[in-house]
């Protein structure tokens, strides 16, 4: 038989709980979850970090979570973490992989034992990156698009050698297909290119 009071010991069956995420207010931070037949009050939710670095990934409706109290009261609990059951299962078995899987589909990943960066982004998505210096050192580098577009106020590359497969245009000129003026033979140089 408890020794505890039927008030503590209610405090110690609620000092922690899991349940269902079933509304989010995203702006406040908070959230309700439903326990059973019980849906909480508006409660705050955690982060990984809120300092100098902060984290912003707030849980969504469906997520399996834990409330927190220390006095044993729902109205003062903090939800904290998120688990898989069978609505959200894990998104993957591997003991070898960090992966962050979106609602949209895209997936951000690293195999360790394979020492692989994956990052799969869904059609129509962007990718947007802005500093003052980037810097990349690999080595080889394959880059496969319908276009390749690059702006910059000076150009300089510097190879051994600089192999070209296409149909090149310089200046609006075809380079492949362009023709000299005043060619004549001996030690002098070409005119300019025909436009």
């Amino acid at each position: 038989m408890s020794s505890l009071s039927p008030e503590n010991e209610r405090r110690m069956n609620n000092m922690v709980n899991r349940g269902i995420v079933t509304a989010v207010d995203y702006a406040k931070a908070v959230c309700r979850v439903q326990i059973d037949s019980l849906e909480t009050d508006w409660l705050p939710f955690g982060s990984v970090r809120m300092g100098k670095v902060k984290v912003w990934n707030p849980p969504h409706v469906g997520e399996q979570v834990y409330l927190i109290s220390e006095t044993g009261e729902l109205e003062t609990a903090l939800v904290l973490g998120s688990f898989a059951y069978d609505d959200q299962p894990n998104p993957s078995q591997s003991p070898d992989i960090l992966l962050i899987r979106c609602d949209d589909g895209a997936e951000f990943s690293y195999h360790h034992a394979n020492h692989e960066l994956s990052i799969h982004l869904p059609d129509n998505s962007k990718t947007i990156l802005y500093s003052h210096d980037v810097f990349v050192d690999c080595h080889t580098a394959n880059i496969n698009a319908n276009r390749f577009a690059v702006s910059a106020n000076h150009l300089n590359f510097t190879a051994d050698s600089c192999d070209i497969d296409a149909h090149l245009t310089i200046n609006g000129i075809a380079y492949n297909s362009h023709t000299h003026k005043n060619v004549q033979t001996g030690k002098s140089s070409t005119g300019g290119v025909n436009v």
